[in-house]
Parts: C-alpha cells; structure tokens; sequence
C-alpha cells in the first residue's frame, strides 16, 4: 500500500498520478493521522513556509506518528520539497517551529548556502549528482541528470553516517538534493515534475519499500 499526505497546502495530482504510473496501483490519500495503514510507502509532500505546515501536522495528529517513523519500522517514509524540509529540526524561514526531527540538522536559506549572486528562489531544473558511488546504487539514475525544482531554502549538509546523498550546485557551494538513511527519504526536488528521471526515480523508491516490507 502507498498513502500520500494531503495537507491541503500544493496540488498533489501530478504526484497521485506519477506514483499510480510507476506502481501500478493507485495510492490512497490521507489527511488525518488515524488514517495511516501501516503502508509501504508513505509520502510526504509539500509547498509554502515550514511554520504552516508543522501547525498541520500536529494539529492533524502527524508529529507524534511520524517523529517515530525510523523506530517503529512501519514502512519508507518519503519527504518532497517542503516535506524533505519537514524530516529535520529546524529551518530560518520560521524559527520558532520545530520539524519531525528524524534527521538532524537545520534547514538555511539559499542566500546563506551561496555565493548570494544567484536567483532565489530556485525554479527550473537543475543537475543532481551522487554523492560517492554507493550511494542510491539502488536507484537506477547517472550523475548529471536534471530535475525540476522550485524552493528557498534547503540543507546545506547532512550527518556523515548517511550513506544516500545526491548533491545540487547552486552557485559557488552545493545543498543536500536528496538522501536515504534507514527507512525515512528525502528529495528536495519534485520526482513528480521531473520527466522520465524523476518516474525512474520514483519506480525504484516504490521497489525498495515493497522489498523491504
């Protein structure tokens, strides 16, 4: 089973319907946290400020469930965008609102990540490189392929144990694209806007939960 959360804040159809391509099933969309079904895959994505969207969540029963998503075991938990964000700490565009924390680290502006000459926010396709060879060896995508993104902030490194990472340059320094650790995901990009590299992408995250239910 794969459920994605709608937390009323983007459009998820272009994500529902990219995921029943490469499953060949239709996920289940849920907004509550009694909904949660113990899924292979459950998705978290998300557009907008980082404060809102952990008013949601907990205000929706999510933090608790979530925060013990690596502990509990229950299946892969994917974040997307604003929903990578949401897996860490904390993040400069709200301060005072805590994350699910299941990675640590603090999300920074992209102003704060590079040179400062570069346009904010970040829109359109950018490369996505591996950050050694074994990581996402599970994921059939080369070093340099392009995907669709659209944000301001992002991680500007990740703990040194986590071995899934893919990199963007984004003027004279780099931020944390995407990561794997245990059984909780994270793309910064959109897979769903991301043409045949995100689908391919997406197929492989959904062959790995199911492998690993």
């Amino acid at each position: 089973m794969i459920q994605i959360i709608d937390l009323g804040v983007n459009n998820i159809s272009s994500l529902v319907e990219s995921i029943r391509e490469v499953s060949g099933e239709s996920p289940c969309v849920i907004y509550e946290a009694h909904e949660i079904a113990k899924p292979n895959l459950l998705i978290l994505p998300g557009t907008g400020a980082f404060g809102e969207a952990t008013r949601i969540l907990e205000s929706r029963g999510f933090t608790n469930v979530l925060s013990a998503w690596r502990q509990n075991k229950q299946g892969w938990l994917l974040g997307v965008c604003l929903g990578m964000q949401l897996l860490f700490e904390t993040s400069e565009e709200d301060p005072g609102f805590l994350g699910l924390g299941l990675m640590s680290g603090h999300v920074r502006h992209l102003t704060g990540i590079s040179s400062g000459s570069e346009r904010v926010p970040h829109v359109g396709w950018s490369e996505v490189n591996r950050d050694d060879e074994k990581s996402f060896s599970w994921a059939p995508i080369d070093n340099g392929r392009d995907f669709y993104f659209s944000h301001s902030y992002a991680m500007e490194k990740i703990r040194t144990d986590v071995r899934d990472v893919m990199t963007t340059t984004f003027g004279t320094s780099q931020f944390v694209s995407g990561f794997r650790k245990d059984n909780v995901l994270g793309f910064q990009f959109h897979p769903e806007k991301s043409s045949s590299a995100g689908l391919q992408l997406l197929r492989a995250v959904v062959e790995g939960a199911r492998r690993n239910a």
